[in-house]
């Protein structure tokens, strides 16, 4: 993984220096803890709610970020079929909102066709960008933009392997977590949560120099708040998107019923707050936390961290069960010194729900729990 570091034009800027210099010692986070608590003073309160538009805009909390997932088919021009998951999460850490903000921004492709994963990070400073009801991030020549459900991505990976532009747009609204928009978030305290859980996509994926034409289904997420960084936190965390136009393992656009499943663990590893919730066309549902439930079935070990990491799952929801399994084992970003290492598997799903036979599409996340001392992934 590539770590790209573009200093502030700010010469003077000290803390531009000292977290330039604590990440080649590998050392941000405990500058991070070190420093938390005046952090939180110099931050307004979180939000206690999510109200879109207006939240789909950067905010100063002390971290927040911008996920997209997805899962995409194409055709090569020699006739080939190809199919893919990608990620690109935006993290944006606000220490002091008078000075620029932090931005640690991940892409990945998973090639299903190739039966390989490949990654890249960027970290640049810039002030935290005045938008209204929408965003517009930038790291170097990647970009994450658009608002009410309508958005673009588009980066290429620094090995030259793999280069993506795409464009989504929701035909149901967004999903908002817990209690209008805010959720319980274990140790961390309270998080500020909305997804849109099925956004159609196409555009282009760059295939080692070859375009193709892609089509697909996307899920974002959307967090933000002023969480207590000194408290060790892990989670594995479910977007499953059940299909109406598909056979397991076949290409998906469009998703009746989607699940946003999150396992949020302590420092001993034990799940301490389950949020759970169901679109069903495009109607938000908050389930239970005693009504759904999730157990590794197979584990990979990463060669790289020694971290093990489910590769396959039993979910449980009401009504219903499911497989969700990992198209390919290797999916672990590996954190550049100092920051979290975690598991990010493109996955299929099939099961059933309400006694009929079910698949579609999902991504897993596990961030594990024993990561003292880290910056978010």
């Amino acid at each position: 993984m590539t770590c790209y570091i573009e200093r502030s034009k700010n010469k003077d800027d000290r803390l531009t220096r000292r977290v330039e210099r604590s990440l080649r010692l590998g050392v941000f986070a405990k500058l991070l803890a070190a420093s938390f608590f005046a952090a939180i003073l110099a931050h307004p309160a979180s939000a206690q709610t999510v109200a879109l538009p207006k939240d789909e805009a950067p905010h100063t909390d002390l971290v927040e970020w911008y996920y997209f997932v997805g899962h995409l088919h194409g055709v090569d021009p020699a006739g080939r079929q190809h199919t893919y998951g990608y990620q690109m999460t935006m993290f944006q850490v606000v220490q002091d909102p008078q000075q620029p903000a932090l931005y640690v921004t991940n892409v990945a492709i998973t090639d299903d066709t190739r039966g390989v994963y490949d990654k890249d990070s960027q970290t640049t400073f810039a002030p935290v960008p005045a938008e209204v009801n929408s965003f517009n991030l930038s790291s170097n020549a990647w970009n994450i933009q658009g608002g009410s459900g309508k958005y673009s991505v588009n980066a290429a990976l620094s090995d030259q392997n793999y280069a993506f532009t795409l464009k989504m747009q929701s035909a149901i609204p967004a999903a908002l977590h817990g209690v209008q928009g805010q959720i319980p978030y274990g140790p961390w305290g309270t998080s500020a949560y909305y997804s849109y859980t099925s956004l159609a996509t196409q555009g282009t994926i760059i295939d080692h120099g070859v375009p193709i034409a892609v089509t697909g289904i996307s899920w974002q997420d959307h967090q933000w708040g002023n969480y207590d960084l000194t408290q060790q936190i892990g989670w594995t965390w479910f977007g499953i998107q059940l299909a109406s136009d598909s056979f397991p393992g076949g290409p998906v656009k469009s998703s009746p019923v989607q699940y946003m499943l999150y396992f949020i663990q302590d420092f001993t590893g034990a799940i301490v707050q389950v949020v759970a919730t169901q679109v069903k066309n495009g109607v938000t549902t908050a389930i239970p936390a005693n009504q759904v439930s999730q157990k590794a079935l197979t584990t990979y070990t990463s060669p790289a961290t020694g971290f093990v990491y489910g590769t396959s799952w039993l979910v449980t929801v009401p009504g219903g069960s499911f497989i969700v399994r990992s198209r390919v084992q290797a999916q672990e970003f590996v954190g550049a010194p100092g920051y979290q290492s975690y598991y990010e598997a493109d996955s299929v799903v099939f099961g059933a729900l309400n006694g009929e036979p079910v698949s579609g599409v999902a991504f897993a996340e596990v961030n594990p729990f024993s990561q003292q001392g880290q910056l978010l992934p």
